[in-house]
């Protein structure tokens, strides 16, 4: 067995391997020795079929598929040996297979940049600290009055807590300039119900008095997130938009009837209607806390690698990289619905490149953060990770054993099940290392940093 390494620019290793006629020859006769006694030919006894003849009618597809076998395992003892971390798997450049030369084949490597992670715990780290107030539950609650309501349809002016159907369109793709009536049928419908309460917007009051069959021109703040300076920017965009309708809300009230729907059903039958509230509040509280403790990772889990990424002077970016985590964002656009698909749409082409370059950029930059973490601090994904994770995935198939199967012996999904586990890892880590600064947030100021990341 040959190698042979080279390195190229912009993180890419070149790999040669060549197998010798003599390693693959002794391969293939040891595969079929183990095989000789189950082989059946006509004309022989069971497991008494000579070798020669086994080596001639089975030994070309057996030898195939132990060159094949014998570059793959060098090719992963090579990586192992040079502790490569790899981005992707390999690509085979070349790879030529002769009786009399053996097996030389030539494998592209990318893997990650080297980064010298600095003194981390050096790094300081706002952390969102939400109290949910009276007034966070008390909206909370009209939301899930409003999605129990019986809506119908009137003939006056909207007003706050209607229900509209709606048709907008961008500002740029509603003024032709020309004169011309506007082309409703490139807009976007949606319904929207008008209330001041969105946590990632602003300006939906400029909708009240509208009346069905108006349009206007509105123009909207969406809050948006900015990681580098951890603070929160307002990006004005102009819609030009139509109601289609308007309803209004016939909203229940929250007795032991409402209660009923969002607790156990034991539970509510033995408590009277003051005890039966608490318990209902209490109950939403605990919901409440579980989504913030969602959202508040979310945003650290971004913000602690993209903190590090801040403190070192140059990452070079791999290319491959760059274009993959970009072709996720797109892929996460393609499925935004509701404010999200608003916001997005109210941009001009330039600027959505802008933006789809600016997201690939960070998610790159964390990605290339992540995986030197977990080198420096030798974090370990076991298989007892790996199989929990494939187990909590499998639960949300019809059939749970058949998804785990399938999850954990798919080796392309076992690499992903692995790498996530390790960036979670690596998360921890940096997040445990640095110092954190409490940040108090209002329960809508903390969604409305969690609104404006894509996805």
């Amino acid at each position: 067995m040959q190698e042979l390494q080279e390195s190229l620019s912009s993180g890419q290793v070149r790999i040669s391997l060549k197998v010798t006629p003599e390693v693959i020859n002794a391969a293939m006769l040891k595969k079929l020795m183990q095989q000789q006694h189950s082989v059946r030919l006509n004309g022989f006894r069971p497991g008494k079929v000579p070798l020669s003849l086994i080596v001639k009618r089975f030994g070309a597809a057996v030898r195939q598929e132990e060159a094949q076998r014998l570059v793959y395992e060098a090719l992963t003892v090579e990586i192992s040996n040079k502790q490569m971390d790899l981005l992707y798997m390999p690509q085979v450049e070349s790879l030529t297979d002769t009786l009399e030369d053996g097996v030389t084949a030539v494998f592209l490597c990318e893997v990650f940049p080297e980064i010298d992670l600095g003194s981390v715990s050096s790094l300081q780290l706002k952390h969102p600290k939400v109290e949910i107030d009276d007034a966070a539950l008390d909206e909370m609650i009209l939301t899930l009055r409003r999605q129990s309501a019986t809506w119908s349809e009137v003939a006056r002016p909207a007003v706050q807590g209607d229900r509209i159907s709606i048709r907008y369109l961008n500002q740029t793709k509603a003024d032709n300039g020309d004169g011309k009536e506007i082309d409703w049928s490139k807009a976007v419908a949606d319904q929207w119900i008008l209330t001041d309460s969105l946590p990632a917007m602003q300006g939906m009051e400029q909708l009240i008095g509208m009346t069905t069959g108006e349009h206007r021109t509105v123009r909207f703040l969406f809050s948006e997130y900015v990681f580098e300076t951890e603070s929160v920017q307002s990006v004005e965009q102009m819609f030009t938009l139509r109601i289609e309708k308007i309803e209004e809300a016939s909203l229940p009230e929250v007795d032991q009837k409402f209660i009923a729907q969002f607790m156990d059903a034991e539970e509510n039958e033995d408590q009277d209607a003051e005890r039966s509230m608490e318990s209902f509040r209490s109950t939403l509280i605990n919901v409440m806390r579980m989504e913030c403790d969602k959202a508040i990772s979310r945003l650290t889990q971004r913000s602690a690698p993209l903190k590090v990424a801040a403190s070192i002077a140059d990452i070079n970016i791999p290319e491959t990289l760059f274009n993959y985590k970009l072709e996720q964002v797109r892929a996460a656009l393609g499925k935004l619905r509701g404010m999200e698909a608003l916001r997005w749409s109210g941009l001009s082409e330039e600027q959505k490149t802008q933006r789809q370059t600016k997201e690939a950029q960070q998610l790159s930059l964390m990605a290339v953060v992540l995986r030197a973490t977990v080198r420096k601090y030798a974090l370990a994904v076991t298989p007892e990770m790996v199989q929990a994770e494939a187990s909590s995935l499998a639960m949300m198939y019809e059939n749970p054993m058949e998804a785990y199967n399938s999850l954990i012996n798919n080796n392309e999904v076992k690499a992903k099940l692995e790498t996530g586990i390790a960036d979670r890892l690596a998360q921890l880590k940096l997040l445990e290392l640095m110092q954190t600064e409490d940040e108090p947030l209002s329960y809508r100021e903390l969604f409305a940093r969690v609104g404006s990341l894509i996805g």
